[in-house]
């Protein structure tokens, strides 16, 4: 499986009635679906049609485990009763054991989850652990097969994949991250050559200015995540934190290789190693920013970044904070090592790292080694992250610099 570290920002509309009299509508049609009472027995007789298992705890709500990445967390379905005992909602909770991780940070990530999910809402109770709540409005009946899809399996994707988030954003014993993310000061290098580039209004990636006017990023971000739509980049902003930048310029042209093909890319790794693209800036930034230089590690170097105990190598992104202010990884070690040009590391990512860079000391310089592309499966390295190495696009970011 392969996760694209790219965010589209899910944006949502304001509820719409039209008045009665602009109603005019003709035929009707009896829908086929059997709609039920909203009662406690139909739904606990749903989960035992699909073999769910389950418990009734002492407030007679239903209870049930739920495996993640990092181990098992427990989930319930509430009954929502109004003044008369009719079960007007049903609401998914659960709870992920977050109260040692940095809270103002975790405050930030849960706002940038609300943001981004259309119907899971998120929030960090008293304790300091996150919350996972969705609602399911059953007051004009209980429809089985929307309660599976909408709420039960929702509620259960929405669990995993927010508890992977947060693992690999700050850390877990369990979940393999090397290193928790930190705040990184945006206004110096090497961030401040480091930015957010933003694709519209609604979706962004991280860059690098790697020359006079010249950004680096992943060539996916090109496309929107659930429809693969084209998309086009805005403007960079580099070395931004909080509505402040280092420097910023709308974008004038882009190259992304034509081997490049965002099906393949999703569903086999024969174009991982074509998972970069440059972007051209109106305005040459780099006296403000700095420039972030390639460099090609031999062999020998690759094997020394896999060592554990070794200095490995720093990743800068945006994906933490939803494009706020920049993150820092580190020291990350190369996991495991292709022939395409591409490697995998441990460190974690999340959606908005796409493209940000893998950062080595050579003489005291820091350069980049490979790019952010995605999260993979496996089965030797279970989750890890994919990166495009700078052997795979060291020649055409050269040819771009005239070079």
């Amino acid at each position: 499986m392969l996760r694209p570290l790219f965010v589209a920002l899910a944006l949502g509309s304001a509820a719409f009635a039209p008045p009665a009299a602009a109603l005019d509508l003709t035929g009707t049609k009896p829908l086929r679906i059997a709609v039920y009472d909203a009662t406690r027995a139909n739904v606990a007789a749903t989960l035992d049609a699909s073999d769910i298992v389950y418990s009734i705890d002492d407030d007679n709500d239903i209870q049930f485990e739920v495996e993640t990445g990092t181990g098992t967390t427990t989930a319930w379905v509430l009954f929502d009763e109004d003044d008369s005992g009719e079960i007007w909602n049903l609401r998914f909770i659960a709870f992920l054991y977050t109260s040692d991780f940095d809270q103002d940070l975790l405050l930030q990530h849960a706002n940038r989850i609300n943001r981004d999910y259309w119907l899971t809402k998120v929030f960090v109770d008293t304790d300091g652990d996150l919350n996972i709540e969705l609602n399911l409005p059953v007051e004009n009946g209980f429809i089985p097969e929307e309660f599976m899809t909408n709420l039960y399996q929702a509620g259960i994707d929405a669990i995993v994949e927010i508890d992977g988030e947060i693992a690999s954003a700050y850390g877990s014993a369990d979940g393999g991250t090397e290193a928790p993310a930190v705040e990184e000061p945006a206004d110096v290098f090497p961030a401040s050559a480091i930015g957010r580039l933003d694709f519209g209004e609604d979706a962004f990636c991280t860059g690098s200015v790697v020359g006079p006017a010249l950004v680096l990023t992943a060539a996916h971000c090109f496309y929107a995540e659930e429809t693969f739509d084209r998309l086009e980049p805005t403007r960079f902003f580099s070395g931004t934190a909080s509505g402040t930048s280092v420097a910023e310029s709308d974008v004038a042209d882009f190259y992304v290789p034509a081997e490049f093909d965002i099906d393949r890319f999703m569903n086999s790794s024969d174009v991982d190693r074509y998972d970069y693209a440059l972007i051209v800036l109106a305005e040459d930034i780099s006296p403000e920013t700095g420039i972030l230089p390639l460099y090609l590690p031999s062999v020998d170097e690759y094997y020394t970044l896999m060592e554990s105990d070794g200095d490995g190598f720093q990743q800068i992104g945006y994906g933490v904070t939803g494009g706020f202010y920049p993150m820092r990884r580190g020291p990350c070690h190369i996991t495991k090592l292709w022939d395409d040009d591409t490697y995998s590391h441990g460190c974690g990512s999340v959606q908005g790292d796409s493209g940000a860079p893998n950062l080595i000391l050579v003489d005291g310089e820091y350069m980049i080694i490979g790019i952010e592309s995605a999260e993979i499966e496996d089965v030797d390295i279970e989750f890890s992250d994919l990166v495009v190495s700078s052997a795979a696009f060291a020649a055409d970011v050269d040819a771009h610099l005239g070079r």
